[in-house]
């Protein structure tokens, strides 16, 4: 056996097993170690490829959305141009931008895009009973794998809404700088588990 060694860290095992006995010796073992050396090499140079391409496919994202802004009459309009250019990075089932109301401790849901199940624009919501506001009040992005999981589905908005909307996957961001956020930001599926730090970034 040879680890797979990234930096300082072992991320996996090079393991080559014989039915009979006695038939490796020190010269396998430094071919498997070569060989592992070679295995991690490609890994790591793949990974390195993937995430140049994601980031070219960020930049050219946001050079389209920088080009839709110019000729957007109005923030409706404005807002569809940012979320089709989300649409070329994430899947989603429903886009929700909301704001916050006057720096108070509501919010309000002002725009949606996507699934509606009764919460549309104009909706006010507290601060202190929902993901989103949440994400709002502490200024800081939220990423749940799943808001159904186990016995207590999380609000999206506030106590007591309907629950039966089945959007399963959230992740909220802030819109605002280091003195608080003025509005958030947020994304659902109805799978669980599509959202990762990745996202986030």
């Amino acid at each position: 056996g040879a680890p797979l060694c990234a930096k300082d860290d072992v991320v996996g095992v090079l393991a080559i097993g014989s039915e009979a006995p006695d038939d490796f010796g020190e010269a396998d073992l430094a071919m498997a170690a070569q060989v592992a050396d070679l295995i991690t090499e490609v890994m790591f140079a793949y990974r390195q490829g993937l995430e140049e391409e994601i980031e070219g496919k960020v930049f050219k994202v946001h050079l389209d959305f920088i080009r839709r802004i110019k000729s957007s009459e109005g923030e409706d309009e404005l807002v569809t141009h940012f979320t089709q250019c989300l649409m070329r990075l994430f899947r989603f089932d429903r886009f929700t931008l909301n704001l916050r109301v006057d720096k108070s401790e509501e919010g309000v849901i002002q725009f949606v895009q996507g699934q509606m199940d009764g919460l549309g624009q104009g909706i006010r919501f507290p601060l202190d009973e929902g993901l989103s506001g949440w994400v709002l009040k502490r200024n800081t992005p939220l990423i749940i794998a799943d808001i159904g999981e186990g016995d207590y589905l999380r609000p999206r908005y506030f106590k007591g809404e309907n629950n039966k909307h089945g959007l399963r996957s959230f992740i909220g961001i802030p819109l605002g700088d280091a003195g608080g956020a003025w509005g958030c930001f947020s994304l659902e599926r109805r799978r669980p588990g599509q959202y990762g730090e990745k996202a986030t970034d």
